[in-house]
């Protein structure tokens, strides 16, 4: 390979010797070497595994690079009067500003968008390589698949992890149903594929049950592919805000966030679209906005269940509450599990590959019976129409089960003040039920059909008029 005095040779005979020639050459130079993102206001290098952001000034120096081969032509030049003009052209351009207007005019020229980089959601970055999650094969980086993340990891096959097992049958008590469920999730976060299952998995357990470490070590092995955010980007806020937050999550596949101090206010809104591949807007700090998809998973780990208010089908559909009912007591912890769980980590990458290939194999995220219980009872514990309706007659099937909505907000309205929780209006209230339970119109008044007293009120002598929805 040439090295970058020679490579300067090659264009010596057509330089223009302008701030513009200048950019001209190096772009044939370094054009398969660096990028320019707009959105970003920032420029990219290959290392040799993936397009880094260059925050090193590497970039400019090749730019100088530029500039040293300008003396050099100088050097080369016989004509005395051509070598003062070139001469002259090196001092201007060897200067801050002309480095930075050599930057500045090969932008365009070298222009990638955001979201051309981490496009193909089935490659995966190791540090030996990259790795094709349809066909698991490994092959060498290629600048030409514009990937800009790279995992913690290389792919050892046949590389075991005993420890990381011994600990997966502890934290979930020997259970291999759950077992298997959580390493097909966790296996499935590998793939950038905008979470098809719209899974939103919520890691629940009263502390000292492992679940920490446990996500602290999928992170280290994801590397790149892994994000932290804050609980408040997933809490509900009034308001419009500026989402600078939202880009941590851009291209990421592990999308994590851990131990909020007390239960949250989810933002349901936000949390249906993070999981069920909708467009995003976001800006970045003192940048362009950009518009992108979600690519990867969403994971809560938690002492405290989150409070859900929407309780649409939509909604519940998308919560798995992963139990971790273990508990280390203090005589019980290993204050050094983590570094023994990362010594192991191409033995848990391959462990993850089998979890992504059980995925493929069944083309869907089997819930196991633990998991499905569990979420049944979080959504019902946070149903508070739940509650009260828990002491009256549900029968949709009973044409005499029904009651008077009028009477029914007066009776909600008692239970909220017996409670100490503030009610809705009746127009929600209305709207509510009506998700819940038909409604039938008669003489005096709307009934809702399906939920009576518990000591049942049969209403004689009163023909419908005409039935709601």
């Amino acid at each position: 390979m040439m090295d970058i005095t020679q490579r300067l040779n090659l264009y010596t005979e057509q330089r223009r010797y302008t701030e513009v020639g200048n950019s001209e050459v190096f772009v044939e130079i370094f054009g398969d070497e660096v990028k320019y993102c707009y959105e970003m206001r920032r420029w990219l290098y290959w290392d040799g595994n993936r397009w880094k952001i260059d925050v090193s000034g590497k970039t400019e120096q090749k730019a100088r690079t530029v500039v040293i081969g300008i003396y050099q032509d100088a050097a080369r030049t016989e004509d005395v009067e051509l070598r003062q003009r070139i001469l002259r052209h090196a001092e201007r351009s060897n200067t801050a500003a002309g480095f930075r207007n050599i930057l500045t005019c090969a932008r365009s020229d070298l222009a990638i968008s955001e979201n051309d980089l981490d496009i193909n959601g089935y490659l995966f970055n190791v540090r030996n390589g990259t790795i094709d999650l349809r066909t698991f094969e490994l092959r060498p980086h290629n600048k030409e698949d514009l990937l800009s993340k790279i995992a913690n990891v290389e792919y050892v096959p046949g590389a075991e992890c005993p420890a990381w097992k011994e600990h997966i049958q502890t934290i979930f008590d020997n259970s291999q149903n759950l077992i298997d469920t959580f390493q097909e999730i966790a296996g499935y976060s590998l793939a950038g594929i905008g979470n098809p299952e719209a899974g939103f998995f919520v890691l629940h357990g009263k502390g000292r049950n492992g679940k920490s470490v446990t996500l602290r070590v999928l992170e280290h092995i994801f590397g790149d592919y892994g994000t932290n955010i804050a609980p408040q980007t997933l809490a509900w806020m009034k308001g419009d805000r500026v989402r600078t937050d939202l880009l941590h999550m851009k291209g990421a596949r592990l999308i994590t966030c851990t131990e909020p101090k007390k239960s949250i206010r989810l933002d349901d809104g936000l949390i249906k679209s993070l999981t069920g591949q909708d467009r995003l807007t976001a800006r970045h700090l003192y940048g362009e906005e950009i518009d992108f998809n979600i690519s990867g998973t969403l994971f809560l780990a938690t002492n405290y269940r989150p409070k859900i208010d929407d309780q649409s089908v939509a909604m519940w559909h998308r919560v798995w509450l992963i139990p971790f009912d273990h508990f280390f007591p203090p005589e019980q912890q290993d204050t050094g599990i983590y570094e023994k769980l990362i010594a192991e980590g191409p033995g848990i990458f391959n462990w993850l590959l089998e979890g992504w290939k059980r995925y493929c194999d069944t083309g869907k995220l089997r819930k196991c019976g633990k998991i499905a219980s569990e979420t049944r009872e979080y959504q019902n514990s946070e149903d508070v129409f739940y509650e009260f309706l828990k002491k009256y007659v549900i029968d949709p099937n009973d044409p005499t089960c029904r009651i008077k909505a009028s009477e029914f907000y007066k009776q909600y309205s008692v239970w909220c003040l017996d409670e100490g929780i503030q009610k809705i209006s009746q127009t929600a209230f209305g709207r509510e039920m009506g998700i819940r339970f038909r409604k039938e119109r008669c003489d005096n008044g709307i009934y809702y059909l399906g939920v009576g007293e518990p000591q049942q009120l049969k209403i004689a002598g009163q023909e419908p008029i005409g039935v709601g929805s």
